[in-house]
This record gives C-alpha cells, structure tokens and sequence, in this order.
C-alpha cells in the first residue's frame, strides 16, 4: 500500500511471484487482511508523469488507484491473475496504456474522471476496457486483441473514443445498465474498426461519428 505519496516522475515496479498451480492458494491471496485488493494499492497518491509496470500479479488486481490524480502516466501490465488495472474515484490520465493477458478485465475504472491518449491491450478474459458508476472516459487511440467484449459502459458513465481498431473479439462494446441504483450509459465513437455485434439495452445510448 502507497498512501498519501507524491509519485512524481516516478518509476514504479511491481514483480510478482509466479502464480502458484494451487486454485485454494490463490484464492486465499486475492484479499489480504485489511480487505486491500490490489497487489499494488495506490490510495490518494499524485502521479504526475509517472511509469508503473506490474507483472504476475495474484490479487484481485494487479494495481489499484483509489482517490488519486496524476497526469502523463505510462503504465504497462501483464500476466495479472484477474483484473490489470482497477481505478475508483480517480482523475488520471494516461499517456500510454499497455495491458497483456488478464484474467478477467485488463482496465476497469469507476466513479471518476479518467484519459487514454494510447492503449494497447490485449488477451483480457473478460473487458478490454469497462466503464461504470458514473465515471467519465476520453480516449484517443484503442487497439485490441483477442478479448471478450472491447468496450464496457455501464451505470450512467459517459465514454468518448476518437479511434478504436480490434482484432478478435466477441462483441466490441456493451453499453448497459448493470446495477439497479444507475441508470442507462452514453458511449460515442468517431472512428472505429471491428466486425463483433454492440449489445446495447434501452436505457443507453450509442452514436458514431464526430465527437
């Protein structure tokens, strides 16, 4: 845990043990005893042009953010036993994003203020990248590969995307309403590239074109 941090131009490494072959063991290390779900915890830190990589996380996430804001940050994760990324309650902006093999979702933020100026991301089990809670999401340039669904928005958030090219996924974007106390979600894309369905609910919208 790195609480109260200024990470400044900072680099940050996260080497984690190789995943051990026993599901029980596993299980018992995604939450350690003061509830922290990240194997990596970044809790009201400032993260102004900073690089964070994370390899061969075995928690819940590999990084979380939590009530933090920085801006020009290079992150790269791979390997991460569930999600990559999780962000609650941020304002970040990332100048590169660079995610390979989740176990479930590679980037999952909620309640804040997020940008991607460029991300690759690539074998997320679940989301390529999700979207809840009322959060806010500018992103520029998307590329992804080999994931479940490319795009989530759900739960009242607004998403914009500039570009987006997939490969390989099996829907390129859900735009829903996921728990009951939200609503409906917003998702805009100006320019995109991906031959997989969008499973859009009544509540939501989705518009292509300009921005």
């Amino acid at each position: 845990l790195m609480s109260g941090v200024d990470l400044t131009s900072w680099n940050v490494v996260f080497i984690g043990e190789k995943h051990s072959l026993d599901t029980k063991e596993i299980t018992q290390q995604r939450f350690n005893d003061h509830g922290l779900t990240g194997c990596l915890s970044i809790y009201k830190s400032l993260l102004n042009y900073s690089s964070l990589l994370a390899t061969s996380g075995g928690c819940e996430d590999s990084i979380n953010f939590v009530n933090s804001i920085g801006y020009g940050i290079t992150l790269e994760v791979e390997n991460a036993y569930a999600d990559a990324v999780d962000a609650d309650f941020s304002n970040l902006s990332f100048k590169s994003l660079t995610i390979r093999n989740a176990g479930n979702d590679c980037f999952d933020v909620s309640g804040g203020l997020y940008e991607i100026l460029s991300a690759r991301l690539s074998k997320c089990q679940d989301k390529a990248i999700s979207i809840g809670e009322k959060s806010t999401l500018s992103a520029s340039n998307i590329v992804i590969n080999r994931s479940n669904i490319a795009l989530a928005a759900k739960d009242l958030s607004k998403v914009s995307v500039e570009n987006m090219r997939t490969v390989d996924v099996k829907f390129c974007a859900e735009i829903k309403r996921k728990k009951q106390e939200f609503g409906g979600a917003k998702l805009q894309i100006r320019d995109y590239k991906c031959s997989a369905p969008f499973d859009v609910d009544l509540e939501s919208v989705f518009l292509e074109g300009k921005l």
